[in-house]
């Protein structure tokens, strides 16, 4: 006879174990984003919810310049897997791939639209 499957709401293990790099990474973006005065910084572990990445980092710029310059340093810095062309810049929301940690830089108004930490609300936040 087989055995039903659960049906509780916890998650599959995930596959394979986290990279340590992965925690070393995302504790030094969020050390260079909080010396930047970036606003709103949350941290978000995703290693519960989600198979391919484990921390979000979620901030929001003071203004279209602070993004810009925010996310030329931290590529600079941080060397992400794709490049950012102009129009991700001019578009209000940044996003920087490090495979395991994903950096999502915004302005007040599209952070507020598409209110992303409502979307990852079963995510254990750390900031």
């Amino acid at each position: 006879m087989k055995s039903k499957k659960s049906l509780s709401n916890t998650p599959a293990p995930r596959k394979s174990p986290l990279p340590p790099e992965a925690l070393e990474l995302a504790t030094e973006i969020k050390t260079f984003l909080e010396q930047k005065k970036i606003d709103d910084l949350k941290w978000i572990d995703l290693s519960r919810v989600n198979p391919y990445f484990q921390y979000f980092l979620i901030a929001t710029a003071q203004s279209p310049l602070q993004l810009k310059s925010l996310a030329r340093e931290l590529q600079k810095r941080f060397p992400a897997r794709g490049r950012l062309r102009p129009e991700d810049l001019d578009s209000g929301w940044v996003i920087l791939d490090y495979i395991d940690v994903v950096v999502h830089l915004f302005l007040k108004e599209q952070r507020d639209y598409y209110r992303l930490e409502q979307l990852w609300g079963d995510a254990l936040f750390l900031a």
